[in-house]
């Protein structure tokens, strides 16, 4: 891989030391990208997170607040 370009592309100015030890850890994930690119994934299912969680949704009670010269909707707070 090409140290050189790739920090050239992502704009950050390396030392001739970071160059040579970054071109060693790429090359390493390189190599362990092409490994898993070789696997048979097709019957497993996609996985989107691991802690278990869920997404909890509310309701939102939409109460109509007049102004004199517009409409607008309240709600609770999101954050």
């Amino acid at each position: 891989m090409d140290v050189k370009k790739m920090a050239k592309l992502a704009n950050l100015p390396l030392s001739e030391g970071e160059k040579r030890r970054f071109g060693g850890q790429m090359e390493e994930i390189s190599t362990s990208v092409e490994i898993l690119k070789e696997l048979k994934t097709a019957s497993v299912d996609p996985l989107v997170q691991v802690g278990g969680l869920e997404n909890v949704k509310r309701e939102d009670v939409i109460r109509p607040f007049v102004f004199p010269d517009k409409r607008i909707f309240k709600v609770k707070a999101i954050f």
